[in-house]
């Protein structure tokens, strides 16, 4: 083996292993070099100080200034150096945008900024909102940023707070949706109680006409009704689906229709006011056919001879000309439906369906107006908020009813939860109104006979709760305010 090879100068004896060392003088030129070339990048970078972003901005315009500061940066920057690239190690400034400028565009993460969370939440994402029932799908590092401003008592009060809010429920419902129509969560109670309510309120959605939804790729007719909040024999009706037929890809089926869907109001009248006596609140929703017309204009002056010296009859909704759909009302279609206000005591007079309660509701005038309309033999139902019910009962009780007839009449004193028990039935949203509706065949003509007239001309109960007496109106209106004179409103 040949034997390796020496320096000499290393292997004498007499010379010192040390490091060689570079010069002062090397070391500092490369570091003088390095620090110009850096100031060079810097100035050419840098935007000049005139458009620099200011500090403090009015609160109009945030979005609009904050997405202006890009531009000019930019071409001040090309000026500069002739050239349209930029650093990739400068990030947003390297480009010509202020920091601020990204929480103006919605994408920013809002650190650096100096403000408070309220003053971030109104600053960041503001992008346009999308329609009624959209969900924006935010970034992950906007979700995060957007959770954190909002967080504070004050800054969830804001209007970007508010809108991050309701799309975090939105997404959350529509995750625990998708979770309890599958066939392993579908049956528990909690599901069951979630999709009865989504059901609901999509077809409160779709009050005046027909909602569709779209089939998948190998799609059953149980998973497509699932997944549209509907039922499968219904689905199955609405679109003449036989038990082996099958779904198309792509195609529209219907999954909800309306229970009112093609009634129209045929031989339709209008119904007047009179001075006195009744008042419409909006004259040109008051057509309905004859047998509305004339039960509510006989039943009403009826009550008024009965008490001249009270307020008079407010209506509400009927039907439009010609009939159909009538929103918000999911009914009031073919002239049978009709909004009819309560008998406030008092003797003030109301100009609009009024809101009322068991202390200020003239429950005998107003249960005279039930029995008149009752007296045709056509009443179907009325839909009475249950806390007025027990007034009525009452008045109805002094009024000579019997038993039988209470029982057959009033929802009450059956629970709230028993709403399809009686003719007076209790309905969320009818404490300003009473909603009736009367029996007509579709195809023949619906008028009152003399009979009919007759019976509710002559409607006349006994008042027992006049002023000064043990009833519903003497204890809770005084004689000053019975006899003051209606001033319409």
């Amino acid at each position: 083996m040949p034997a390796p090879l020496r320096r000499p100068d290393l292997d004498a004896p007499d010379v010192a292993l040390r490091p060689r060392r570079r010069s002062k003088e090397v070391g500092g030129t490369w570091r003088a070099r390095f620090c110009v070339v850096a100031v060079l990048i810097a100035a050419l970078v840098a935007p000049p100080p005139s458009l620099a972003r200011p500090q403090a901005r009015p609160a109009a315009g945030k979005a609009q200034s904050a997405r202006g500061q890009g531009k000019p940066g930019a071409n001040a920057k090309s000026k500069a150096s002739g050239k349209s690239r930029a650093s990739p190690t400068k990030g947003s400034q390297a480009r010509g945008k202020s920091p601020g400028s990204k929480n103006a565009s919605g994408k920013g993460s809002g650190k650096g900024s100096g403000k408070s969370g309220s003053a971030a939440a109104r600053k960041g994402a503001s992008a346009p909102r999308g329609g009624k029932g959209k969900v924006r799908h935010r970034s992950p590092a906007e979700v995060k940023r957007l959770t954190k401003a909002c967080a504070g008592k004050k800054a969830s009060k804001t209007a970007q707070c508010k809108e991050f809010a309701a799309e975090r429920r939105a997404l959350a419902e529509e995750a625990a949706l998708a979770r309890c129509r599958k066939k392993p969560h579908a049956k528990t109670s909690a599901c069951k109680k979630l999709l009865a309510a989504h059901r609901v309120k999509q077809r409160a959605t779709s009050i005046c006409g027909r909602r569709y939804g779209t089939a998948r790729k190998r799609e059953s007719v149980a998973r497509f009704a699932r997944r549209n909040g509907a039922r499968e024999a219904e689905v199955r009706r609405w679109n003449d689906l036989g038990p082996a037929s099958k779904l198309k890809a792509g195609r529209r089926y219907v999954v909800y229709k309306s229970p009112y869907e093609g009634e129209r109001l045929r031989d339709g009248v209008l119904l007047a006011a009179e001075e006195g006596v009744l008042s419409m609140q909006r004259p040109e929703r008051g057509h309905g056919r004859p047998a509305l017309v004339a039960a509510i204009a006989l039943a009403a002056r009826s009550v008024q001879q009965t008490e001249p010296r009270g307020s008079h009859l407010v209506v509400g909704d009927l039907s439009k000309e010609g009939g159909g759909c009538l929103p918000p009302h999911r009914s009031h279609r073919g002239g049978v439906d009709a909004d009819i206000g309560y008998y406030h005591l008092g003797g003030r007079q109301r100009g609009w369906l009024g809101l009322a309660t068991p202390e200020d509701l003239d429950a005998d005038r107003t249960w005279q107006l039930i029995a008149a309309l009752r007296a045709t033999g056509r009443l179907r139902y009325a839909f009475i908020d249950y806390d007025l019910q027990p007034e009525l009962h009452e008045a109805a009780v002094r009024a000579g009813e019997s038993p039988g007839a209470l029982s057959a009449m009033f929802q009450y004193p059956r629970p709230r939860e028993a709403s399809k028990s009686g003719v007076i039935r209790h309905l969320k949203g009818h404490a300003d109104h009473m909603h009736v509706r009367l029996a007509c065949a579709a195809e023949q003509p619906c008028d009152l006979s003399e009979a009919e007239r007759n019976s509710v001309a002559a409607t006349d109960l006994p008042m027992r709760g006049r002023v000064g007496g043990e009833g519903h109106r003497g204890r809770l209106a005084p004689p000053s305010r019975l006899a003051m004179s209606p001033t319409p409103l």
